[in-house]
């Protein structure tokens, strides 16, 4: 392992990300890792790791505190990290018949990292990003979602408006979460949607891409001209769609 990837992460950040590896951070996110189908190797102080309970069969490295402040180049909350290879980006594919989570234009690392977590908590594993999507595998995303991108399933799109409409072509229930004149309350949707697209920060989903859709789904707001932070939105979609998929597993 090379350990230069953790030098100076304050201020060269993505230094991991541009060598093909993400950082999780704290005991709570590594911890969360042991249960991810992924290899990595553990990096912190002595009484963090022994804390964790690390099975033999994962590599570590021992740092003295202040030794790994100096490597990382800041004081941290928790002072274990684990290094996770990115994994091999795989192309979505229209014909699945299952609950995802579609990422359109989310160009906030927090977000998307805050998004995914959210995801995975409420049982949807799988999460497609377009390209104007900040990948789920830089270290804020990966920070803020407590390392969930490992525990989820991410696949990319090139042409975001091709995908959705080959979905809808091939029956799949494209659901887009957007303020609309067509768009029908949340409360109002009765059946879990195949792919639920969530859009970019600010000005949300553009017309262009709103064409490809079964329905549009807003959440109702009590003061006029409101909207919610991207990552509040999602969460109590996916709660919503929760509460279906538990009320009616056939969907």
């Amino acid at each position: 392992m090379d350990l230069s990837l953790l030098r100076d992460l304050r201020t060269d950040p993505e230094r991991p990300f541009h060598r093909g590896v993400a950082v999780v951070e704290g005991a709570k996110a590594v911890s969360m890792m042991l249960r991810a189908t992924v290899p990595l190797f553990v990096v912190g102080t002595a009484d963090e790791l022994v804390g964790l309970a690390l099975p033999p069969s994962v590599p570590t490295r021992i740092f003295g505190r202040a030794e790994l402040e100096a490597h990382i180049g800041f004081k941290p909350h928790s002072p274990v990290y684990a290094v996770v290879p990115i994994p091999e980006r795989t192309e979505a594919r229209v014909d699945v018949r299952a609950p995802r989570l579609f990422l359109n234009s989310i160009v906030d690392n927090a977000n998307v990292g805050a998004i995914i977590r959210t995801a995975v908590a409420l049982g949807i594993r799988d999460v497609i990003v377009d390209g104007a999507t900040s990948s789920p595998f830089m270290r804020r995303a990966v920070r803020t979602s407590m390392g969930m991108v490992f525990h989820a399933t991410i696949s990319y799109v090139a042409d975001t408006e091709g995908f959705l409409e080959g979905c809808v072509a091939a029956g799949n229930t494209v659901c887009m979460i957007e303020q609309t004149d067509e768009a029908v309350p949340l409360s109002s949707l009765m059946e879990v949607p195949d792919v639920i697209v969530v859009g970019t920060e600010g000005r949300g989903i553009s017309p262009q891409v709103l064409r490809h859709s079964s329905l549009h789904c807003v959440i109702p707001m009590d003061m006029k001209g409101c909207s919610l932070n991207v990552a509040a939105a999602t969460a109590i979609v996916l709660s919503h769609v929760r509460s279906l998929r538990l009320q009616y597993p056939e969907c």
